[in-house]
């Protein structure tokens, strides 16, 4: 953030070669954790000239700068169609490395693009959940930032993913869970999931024998109750 925050100072009086720059050297790096700090800077500018090198950058030779580029690509200009057909192309194409697919598929989140549904669902029965639990996240979010926009066509695919009781990882909760907090958020709502969301988070919050990962779920999630 503060290295973003600086390339949009030294923007304002050097113009365009602060991106150019950093794009360079986010194509000269290789270490994943360089890679991503420069894509998180590029990320903060939210700058359109970044967007084609960014897309081509998903069929980079470097798995580390593909999954970075994917990250930067989530945030990048809203009104520019051809960065979530990217995404959902990378997302549905099996032969990319799963932390790839997870990626784009957590950035198609923050796309708001109703184009990407359809690729979004495709890989809900996915072998990995990491796919699964980031486009369980992913369509949930598509339909409630698009306000007056209902999309019902997500409802019927998350509510299957209401059996899929496979954990994410040790920091987070099952596909199940995300589920029902995506279903639990919808807007316009749908009272009876959005009753059993409430239900489930002050169980979650108030029962002594609950897990320790339905607590990590009941924290992330109640602000939305």
């Amino acid at each position: 953030m503060v290295r973003g925050e600086a390339g949009r100072i030294l923007a304002i009086a050097r113009q365009c070669s602060v991106v150019d720059e950093l794009l360079t050297q986010f194509f000269s790096q290789t270490d994943k954790s360089d890679l991503l700090e420069t894509a998180l800077t590029l990320e903060r500018f939210e700058d359109e000239r970044a967007i084609r090198p960014l897309i081509s950058a998903l069929s980079d030779h470097n798995v580390d700068r593909r999954r970075a580029a994917a990250r930067a690509l989530g945030w990048m200009p809203r009104t520019r169609s051809c960065v979530a057909k990217a995404l959902s192309e990378a997302l549905t194409d099996v032969s990319q490395p799963v932390a790839v697919r997870e990626e784009a598929a957590e950035s198609l989140a923050y796309r708001s693009s109703r184009s990407s549904i359809p690729s979004l669902i495709s890989v809900l029965h996915d072998p990995s959940v990491q796919i699964r639990f980031w486009s369980v996240f992913a369509l949930g979010n598509i339909r409630n930032r698009r306000n007056g926009h209902s999309y019902p066509e997500v409802v019927t695919p998350l509510e299957t993913m209401l059996s899929d009781h496979h954990s994410l990882n040790e920091k987070w909760w099952t596909v199940a869970r995300e589920a029902l907090a995506m279903l639990g958020q919808l807007s316009p709502p749908i009272p009876k999931w959005k009753e059993q969301f409430r239900q489930e988070l002050r169980q979650a919050t108030e029962t002594v024998d609950a897990t320790a990962e339905d607590h990590r779920w009941a924290q992330f999630y109640s602000h939305c109750a």
